[in-house]
Order: C-alpha cells, then structure tokens, then sequence
C-alpha cells in the first residue's frame, strides 16, 4: 500500500512518500493540456494519471480499473461526470469546473482500519482548501465523508471494496469536489471553492495538491496512528448536537450525534438509548462487507 500501518516502529516504508519526497516525476507527469479547461499535472510519483474525458460515475471509473487489476496509486480523473450520486444513490450535481477523482488503494490491513482512510482523505482535503480560501472561511467536517464551506457541502468522499479475509483486495477512494458555482439542487446545502470560498482555485491545482497532501497525511497515520489525525478532524467537526438522520444498510436511523470516539464511530443519542454506528457499519451497504 501506499503505507503501511502498523507496527509503528517500523513506519519507514520503500512505498511511502515523507514530505520532502512530494515532489513531480516522470511517472507523476501527464500532459492534458489539449483537452479543454485542463493544463499539464505535475503529481507524485506514486500516483499513475488516467484521464477520462466523459463518463456516468467517477466512482464506477475507480471501480472498473481496480477490477482490472490496476496497481496501486492509479487516479483516475473523471472530466465530465454525467451522472453522479451521492452514498445514498441521490444525484450529485455537477458543473464544468468541478473535480471527480478516484484512487486505487490496497489496503494491508483490517476492514476498520482501512476505513480510516475516509479522515486521511477528508483531511486532506481539508488542508488544501484551507490554504486556497479567503482567511476566516469556515471549514468544517461531517462524519463520516463530507467536507463542508461555509456550513454548505462543498465535498463527499465515498469508498468502494472488495473484501478479502478480513480486509480488502482493494479499495477504490473517490472525491468530488464543487469548485466552479453550483449548478442543479444537492441533496444537502451545497457551497463552492470560488465562489464561497472567494478564491481562483482550479480543479488541477486542487487535485495536485490532495495528491501531495494525501501523501503527507497517510504517512503521518503510519508513523503515529489514527489517534492524531482524529484529534485533527475532531476540531473542525461541524455537528455535535445536531439531530440527523442516518441511512445504513439495515434501514434509516436517527438520533443525536454525542461524540465521535476513538475508532472514528459515531454514537447517537436516541430514544431507544445509546447507538454507536462503526466506519465498517455505515460504508457496508457499497463495500460488500458481510
């Protein structure tokens, strides 16, 4: 994988790229710049650029390479995504300018532990926008897979897998962001990159710089642990307290979000008591996981 976990001790892997190694190759470099609304992407070397001109899904495009047996580090950028969804099955809107990526992983551990990976890239994410926005903007997260701008969605990650024992063959981490102005309804509030976030960001600068900030941050959960990136997320956690409605695979649940403990779960307050909804809980219905 891209890192590999633990035992700390030995967090110094080939296979993981430390912060002074986040810089472009020849693997990382690929020139898109005939197609229109695209310029030439300088990547880290762990990552093999494909770009796809149209497709339904950006999250189908990950899954189908994946299935092919694509290695490790494969991103696939989706350029006109036609048919979006959302973790539910909603339709995810899309404009011209907006960023659908998808990355291929090969997780070497357990089902829980590779989930974490949904803060790993929430994140990141959330790093790079807050370097990109106008100062005082508010950035937050939303448990477990959206990133949110000015208390609007701005961002949903989703996870796609195939199991193996007790882990995965390989697990497919797709991102859309909105950064040109919105366009169609969301399923919740959205908000924009430019215009919420009052800044000229493109989706090329964004996906390079997820691709390098996803670097730094999974090498930081493999030399410390999940520990410090949770604390990290905890502090920009939009919705304790709030009241929310949660679809599983069992059916709809609600209650009132308390806490997020120690292993990324979500524990609710709800008429019936106390409920705590797992990572492995909550993505089961699109990972296949029994």
């Amino acid at each position: 994988m891209l890192a590999s976990l633990p035992d700390h001790a030995a967090a110094a892997h080939a296979n993981l790229a430390a912060p002074d190694r986040l810089r472009p190759s020849a693997r990382g470099v690929t020139d898109v710049s005939d197609r229109p609304g695209t310029e030439t992407l300088l990547l880290p070397r762990e990552f093999e650029l494909l770009t796809v001109p149209s497709a339904s899904d950006v999250l189908d495009c990950g899954v189908e390479q994946a299935r092919r047996g694509a290695d490790e580090g494969t991103l696939v950028w989706l350029l006109e995504q036609t048919h979006g969804r959302t973790r539910n099955g909603e339709r995810w809107h899309a404009g011209p300018d907006d960023l659908h990526c998808a990355l291929v992983l090969h997780p070497e551990f357990d089902r829980a532990t590779s989930l974490q990976l949904a803060f790993v890239a929430a994140l990141s994410l959330g790093a790079v926008l807050a370097e990109q926005v106008q100062p005082m903007t508010t950035l937050h997260y939303r448990w477990p897979d959206q990133v949110l701008l000015r208390h609007g969605k701005v961002a949903q990650l989703r996870l796609a897998g195939a199991p193996a024992g007790e882990g995965f063959e390989w697990l497919v981490l797709a991102l859309d962001v909105n950064v040109g102005p919105l366009s169609g309804e969301h399923e919740f509030a959205g908000s924009a990159v430019q215009t919420d976030g009052q800044c000229e960001a493109t989706r090329e600068l964004l996906l390079e710089d997820f691709c390098r900030y996803f670097l730094r941050t999974i090498n930081e959960w493999a030399q410390r642990g999940f520990a410090p990136l949770l604390q990290a997320w905890r502090q920009r956690c939009a919705q304790l307290g709030e009241y929310r409605l949660v679809s599983l695979e069992r059916g709809e649940v609600e209650g009132t979000l308390e806490e997020i403990d120690d292993d990324g779960a979500a524990v609710f307050a709800s008429a019936g008591g106390a409920m705590r909804i797992t990572l492995e809980a909550y993505f089961r219905a699109v990972l296949g996981t029994p």
